[in-house]
């Protein structure tokens, strides 16, 4: 029967009702488990009722309903990739960390070519301005899936994807909410990581590195390791300057959210579309554990197999006599650790 009206019918509602209901379902007496595994092969891919069945059960209490609707939504989404898109991005935000993940490969799965994984890298971003904070914290993995995944299928796509994953997370770095431009930076991390660094992602960390927040520059600290390229005398720049004793506050820098236009996913991401801060604040002190992660960020930037860069030495040499006894005594290991076999 397959692609048969009728039975695509009696499926769905089967398929249909809360998620959160029993392990039966009322029709047919068939299990949820079983009624969709039928209706992935029975309907039409693209059908607009089968999508939105198999995406409620994406939402179901039991894991074999959500493991069984996750490969269904995957073969009905061949027909319709946008709504596919559409539907799995909204269970991003839900409250439950599982449905969340159900929702994520799902999305993975159904996002294919440019359209449908730009589609797919802003839905899953813009789940970092949700007003509940747990779904914000699924985003980097999920951003990081789809880059992976559309990488290993590169034939499909005719643009660099993990730039397009970048350029999503942009606007958010200049939200008024901290707690979403801390989770941006994050995301951003995530993804460099599982392209094995990126360049880019080191010039958008440097532009939250003087965030008018602690913890953005804290979390800023703890990303560049993970988010630089093997050798990047720019990321440690940016940890040489985090973890001097004061640094120069932009004027204003908060009141920018929002400013930052969304230019094509396939433009070269720049500086340059990123609005002009203007005025300049007063010198303000880093604090402590900024200066503390942001020394041990340069361990590892700075370490042996990544970029030797004399900068680095010089930086942390200047903090050996630094007036806080914690920062000097982080300085004396990292300025052995980089200092190794060293002139």
């Amino acid at each position: 029967s397959h692609s048969n009206p009728a039975v695509t019918k009696v499926l769905v509602q089967s398929c249909g009702g809360d998620p959160g209901a029993g392990s039966a379902c009322s029709l047919l007496g068939l299990v949820r488990v079983d009624a969709v595994d039928a209706l992935g092969r029975a309907a039409k891919p693209g059908d607009a009722a089968a999508l939105r069945s198999v995406a409620q059960r994406l939402a179901d209490m039991d894991a074999a309903v959500r493991d069984s609707a996750e490969k269904a939504f995957e073969a009905l989404a061949k027909g319709d990739r946008a709504a596919a898109v559409r539907l799995s991005g909204r269970l991003l935000s839900d409250s439950d960390f599982r449905v969340r993940g159900s929702a994520s490969r799902a999305l993975t799965a159904c996002a294919r070519g440019d359209r449908s994984m730009e589609d797919a890298f802003c839905i899953a971003a813009a789940a970092l301005e949700k007003p509940d904070w747990r779904s914000r914290r699924g985003v980097g993995q999920t951003l990081r899936r789809l880059d992976e995944t559309a990488r290993a299928s590169q034939d499909e796509m005719e643009v660099d994807v993990t730039m397009m994953a970048l350029q999503s997370l942009l606007p958010r770095l200049h939200h008024t909410d901290w707690s979403v431009r801390r989770k941006a930076v994050q995301a951003i991390a995530s993804v460099a990581e599982g392209s094995y660094g990126s360049a880019r992602a080191v010039e958008l960390l440097s532009l939250a590195a003087d965030d008018a927040d602690d913890e953005v520059m804290l979390e800023v600290a703890r990303a560049l390791p993970s988010a630089a390229p093997r050798r990047s005398k720019r990321a440690v720049a940016i940890a040489a300057l985090l973890a001097d004793a004061k640094y120069q506050e932009p004027a204003g820098k908060a009141s920018t959210a929002g400013k930052a236009s969304k230019s094509s996913a396939v433009s070269v991401l720049a500086i340059s579309e990123v609005p002009d801060q203007e005025g300049a604040g007063a010198k303000k002190k880093h604090p402590l554990e900024v200066r503390l992660v942001a020394l041990d960020a340069l361990e590892l930037l700075a370490g042996e197999g990544r970029s030797r860069s004399r900068a680095a030495i010089r930086a942390v040499g200047s903090l050996l006599e630094d007036p806080d006894p914690q920062v000097c005594e982080v300085a004396e290991r990292v300025f052995c650790t980089i200092g190794s076999g060293r002139r």
